[in-house]
């Protein structure tokens, strides 16, 4: 390895067979690193200084494989690999905020030499690409995800109450639609649309109040039809044995599953256990079942409906996000009317 001592070395926590090294800046010394933010996952995000206007920003790259760094030519490979899901993520970014301003807006793309093979003395070194995104916060302090609102509201015993989960439900159906939304490409082929992957409670950043919850971490984005690279398998379909698996043909049903294992682990406050998970995926009867495991947090109806509907087997779980705006709106009226007619004021 070379001896720039101006790049640090920076391991995967969750994967040490995972690592990168970081400058004290991006683009031409125009995003200075302020600190870390996140390193567990498919990719690490650091807080920029943008040296030009003052304000921060999120720059967000991807794990290199250590084999991969110990080997020019797999460098290459692995370099494309990696810029080509950061140009996907962007592309699914610019497209979920077309419509509303539930993902954080991409400022820019640097693409530096890479600072991974300049550390490990390669003789041919790549451009690297990394995205700049908004930084969602107040001053330097990043904005609160809803893992850890789960967290702090599991340590206090205080549940959600059931419009605050619909508020947050309705705010992502808004991403999805937006996101599932079909496009045609330039060349004029076949209409698409993206799916996010990874749709998570780490991935949720939480804002307010009034609150107000953005879908982040796009870097697993993929096309429809696509295989779906990266995901987190406690939240994504599961896998029967014998069965194909959702993630080898992206479609947005894989995102529904998703997002209505969020909304359950929001409910419970702890994440969904895999025997009621497969269960919900399982036949009519095993359904039923994981079905009562939901009914038993309490909430109503037509909530529990919607996310046992969303974690059940494709052939039977709502087809797109426009359907379950549907239902969680009539879950709200519901709920709305129902405070109306408990409340001390009716008459």
């Amino acid at each position: 390895m070379s001896g720039d001592e101006t790049l640090v070395p920076l391991v995967n926590p969750g994967d040490p067979l995972q690592m990168t090294y970081l400058p004290a800046a991006y683009g031409d010394g125009r995003f200075e690193v302020v600190r870390r933010l996140a390193t567990a996952g498919q990719g690490y995000t650091l807080l920029v200084r943008d040296t030009w206007t003052g304000g921060y920003g999120v720059l967000k790259g991807l794990w290199w494989p250590v084999k991969a760094l110990n080997e020019p030519q797999r460098a290459t490979i692995a370099l494309e690999r990696n810029n080509a899901q950061i140009r996907q993520g962007v592309e699914a970014v610019r497209r979920a905020t077309q419509l509303n301003q539930q993902a954080p807006v991409v400022v820019t793309t640097v693409h530096d030499p890479s600072p991974a093979q300049r550390a490990m003395g390669h003789a041919d070194v790549g451009d690297e690409l990394f995205a700049v995104q908004q930084f969602v916060g107040v001053g330097a302090e990043a904005a609160s995800t809803l893992r850890t609102i789960i967290e702090e509201r599991k340590a206090e015993g205080r549940r959600f109450r059931e419009l605050e989960l619909l508020d947050l439900a309705a705010q992502l159906c808004d991403t999805l639609a937006a996101l599932h939304g079909e496009w045609r490409a330039r060349d004029g082929g076949r209409s698409r649309y993206w799916v996010h992957a990874d749709i998570k409670p780490g991935n949720i950043l939480v804002l307010g109040p009034p609150w107000r919850y953005i879908l982040i971490d796009y870097d697993g984005a993929v096309e429809q039809g696509a295989q779906i690279q990266l995901t987190t398998e406690p939240y994504s379909p599961p896998v029967r044995v014998g069965g194909q698996r959702e993630r080898d043909a992206a479609d947005e049903r894989f995102d529904i599953y998703m997002f209505g294992a969020t909304l359950a682990e929001a409910a419970g406050l702890q994440r969904l256990d895999d025997r009621t998970r497969e269960q919900l995926y399982g036949s009519k009867q095993e359904h039923a079942d994981g079905k009562k495991v939901l009914r038993s947090l309490g909430y109503g109806p037509i909530l529990t409906t919607v996310i046992a509907s969303c974690m059940a087997p494709p052939n039977t779980r709502f087809r797109d996000a426009g359907l379950v705006a549907a239902d969680l709106a009539l879950a709200r009226n519901a709920e709305v009317l129902s405070g109306l007619l408990t409340s001390d004021d009716w008459t």
